[in-house]
């Protein structure tokens, strides 16, 4: 077996890796995740036990979260809710090479995507099987008047990239509608 060090990487790795929109996502990708994971390590280390308030609005403290999004799904075992989140970055990768070098906007849309996702589940891996979350804005009250939403930065890339993300889903949403009437078309002909 010949392990050639210097060997050419296969064409497909060469054309992801090699377009200027796909290096840039992989930058952004990956400062997203090291300032998420900074930030949640600066608010074990400073917030833990000691929420501090910042105006009437904000709120920073340390909240274990080992469900989904807002805590719901609480029920759910972590095991699976690692398995779900796992697979949804797989499929965003598989998404992002399939369309981020379309444009910058899309390959900065699908590294914020999977900063955070990856930022949650680094949490969930190495973290006692809990996302850190740190933030908590109070406007926002559920059930009981001093519970406001509490997140981390993960969750603001997540938001972040789906908002630049949306021209390719209202993209793929047109194509799937003219996919579908002219296919409907071509029935209604065959059926005179």
């Amino acid at each position: 077996m010949n392990h050639d060090v210097h060997a050419t990487p296969p064409v497909a790795v060469r054309r992801v890796l090699g377009h200027p929109h796909l290096r840039f996502a992989v930058l952004v990708g990956t400062l997203a995740w090291l300032v998420d994971w900074v930030s949640k390590s600066w608010a074990l280390a400073e917030l833990a036990g000691r929420p501090r308030e910042v105006g009437d609005a904000l709120l920073l403290g340390v909240a274990h979260n080992d469900a989904l999004a807002f805590s719901s799904f609480q029920w759910i075992p972590v095991e699976s809710v690692l398995s779900l989140r796992i697979t949804c970055i797989l499929v965003l990768a598989l998404l992002a090479i399939r369309f981020a070098a379309e444009s910058r906007r899309l390959a900065c849309a699908f590294a914020l995507l999977l900063a955070g996702g990856l930022g949650n589940v680094a949490d969930l891996v190495l973290r006692d099987g809990a996302v850190i979350d740190f933030i908590g804005v109070r406007p926002f009250v559920f059930a009981e008047p001093d519970l406001a939403i509490v997140f981390n930065l993960a969750d603001v890339w997540i938001k972040v990239g789906i908002i630049l993300a949306f021209p390719l889903i209202r993209r793929a949403a047109q194509r799937t509608q003219e996919a579908s009437d002219a296919f409907e078309r071509r029935l209604q002909l065959r059926l005179r």
